[in-house]
């Protein structure tokens, strides 16, 4: 099941990171979906939020302690988040940690006339409507033998915002999912290659332990 964040969701965290006076953040132009009138959620927009540190952080550790701070308490996360950060598959690679978003903006409300003298017919959609507490007017029989029935639907409309921190301003403009470390200062690269090179090793050793029989 989707969680979804309250209305104003946007809004807050917005504010939040305007507030806070240690980080930039870039709002993207929102990616507009034409959504169909359909019985579950439909995507109005999608909003990209490109954060970046005013001091650049590049290492994994430091943007990980980063990353929960630019949250505010009141907002739901959705639980396919991915909020770790990670060495990418090219191993001077940083990938990027993505949260995600599910403002509820609106509601769809539909209203449904079914009319069927087929009483196999009836009895389907009157059980499958109840069963979804969609049925708001019991079967009325008319003339000829038909029956009627009014089933009702609610389906949110959802505003999705995607929250990224990236090292530094000049990658947060760039937009790429990971961050290549050769774009970082020379220190930074030697460290996070000593750091890398620590935990290969450190598997290694782990993998070479084996268990006392």
């Amino acid at each position: 099941m989707a969680i979804l964040s309250r209305p104003g969701t946007l809004k807050a965290i917005s504010e939040h990171l305007e507030a806070r006076k240690d980080v930039t953040a870039i709002f993207r132009d929102p990616k507009r979906e034409s959504f169909t009138f359909l019985d579950h959620a439909n995507w109005f927009e999608l909003v990209e939020v490109r954060v970046a540190p005013l001091e650049p952080i590049y290492t994994i550790q430091g943007l990980e302690r980063l990353l929960p701070l630019l949250v505010p308490p009141e907002v739901t996360m959705a639980n396919f988040s991915e909020g770790r950060f990670r060495v990418g598959v090219v191993p001077q690679h940083i990938k990027l940690a993505k949260l995600f978003f599910d403002e509820e903006v609106g509601r769809i409300r539909q209203v449904r006339l079914i009319e069927s003298a087929d009483g196999d017919l009836v009895q389907f959609v009157r059980n499958g409507a109840r069963n979804q507490q969609m049925l708001t007017s019991a079967p009325g029989a008319l003339d000829g033998g038909t029956t009627s029935m009014i089933i009702s639907s609610s389906s949110p409309v959802i505003r999705r915002i995607m929250l990224r921190l990236y090292p530094d301003m000049e990658s947060a403009q760039r937009g790429h999912d990971d961050f290549d470390m050769r774009h970082a200062p020379k220190d930074a690269r030697q460290a996070f290659s000593e750091a890398l090179r620590a935990d290969m090793e450190g598997r290694r050793r782990r993998s070479e332990i084996r268990p006392v029989t």
